[in-house]
């Protein structure tokens, strides 16, 4: 089976260097734009790019109908941060695709996802990030990149449009008051394992046959269920390149393969220069994406000294 590569926009500095790195090992990537300025065609083929605008359907009608912004972030985050899986929805069933991975603007891939459509022979219905949902209490579930069969897609996205229309006040006190993607993800989650089961969800940040979709490269741990080595200046887990594919590094010394690379917070900065130098963090902390990186991250450093040395004393 092949699983086509779905991009739903984003920054556009950034999505360019992803929308490339993804193409170099999957067949079938598209591109939806959410702003007809984004130009990605010499990156794409004739035919792979659209526009949010180009795909409607009934949900996401009736989601323009119900949405309200309720939440600390600004509207425009809040509004698209679910919107787009409407729309990967609808243009999965424009394009006639039963599965599909919704990918993300700033995650870095280095694998062919159609190497796991043999999840959902296995019964999965989606594959997320930390799918066991509550880390320290929060809300930590990530589908930002996930792979989506189209019946999982569509039950989230009606129990999205549910809770706007019906449940609002619940929705608000369950995530509370920080609605986006990553809260939804989250509740829906709880919800949909209640009613199928843990058995329908694949855990992408697991290690497995000494590889692993990164959850967040500025984390040791987080979701991966595995140390690995990590600067704590820099805060980026460690990585090796072999043959253009990085590699992690296990606290025990394995070579953990990186199939994905997920540039989140501040460091979404350093893609570019991973691109230019192959992945080498010595030549990309000399690049001036580098460079501006490398101090803040030294600023934030201190700070962490001198506020923990202030909490220290009398």
């Amino acid at each position: 089976m092949s699983i086509p590569v779905i991009f739903t926009g984003g920054n556009y500095p950034f999505l360019r260097s992803t929308v490339s790195q993804a193409a170099r090992f999957n067949r079938e990537v598209f591109l939806i734009n959410n702003d007809r300025g984004h130009d990605c065609t010499d990156i794409l083929e004739k035919g792979r790019i659209f526009a949010w605008d180009d795909i409607d359907s009934e949900k996401i009608k009736k989601y323009n109908e119900v949405y309200k912004n309720i939440t600390i972030y600004g509207e425009w985050f809040n509004y698209t941060s679910n919107f787009r899986y409407l729309v990967t929805e609808a243009f999965m069933r424009k394009m006639g695709f039963s599965h599909a991975l919704q990918a993300e603007h700033d995650v870095m891939d280095f694998t062919d996802f159609s190497g796991l459509s043999h999840i959902f022979d296995e019964g999965y219905r989606v594959a997320l990030h930390n799918p066991e949902r509550k880390k320290g209490g929060n809300l930590d579930v990530w589908a930002g990149q996930a792979l989506w069969s189209l019946e999982a897609l569509s039950d989230f996205n009606d129990w999205c449009i549910d809770q706007y229309e019906n449940h609002l006040e619940e929705l608000k006190e369950r995530s509370r008051g920080n609605i986006c993607d990553m809260s939804t993800n989250s509740l829906w989650m709880e919800d949909y394992v209640k009613e199928k089961g843990d058995g329908f969800v694949y855990n992408l940040s697991e290690v497995r046959d000494g590889a692993v979709h990164d959850h967040n490269l500025c984390s040791k741990t987080e979701t991966e269920k595995e140390p690995f080595r990590f600067h704590e200046i820099l805060r980026l887990k460690k990585w090796v390149m072999k043959d253009g594919l990085p590699f992690f590094i296990a606290e025990d010394g394995r070579e953990i393969r990186a199939l994905t690379m997920h540039f989140n917070g501040q460091s979404k900065g350093l893609m570019k220069s991973f691109i230019e130098t192959g992945g080498d963090l010595k030549k990309m902390l000399r690049t001036p994406e580098g460079r501006e990186y490398r101090a803040s991250c030294h600023r934030q450093f201190r700070n962490r000294i001198i506020n923990g040395i202030r909490r220290r004393l009398p």
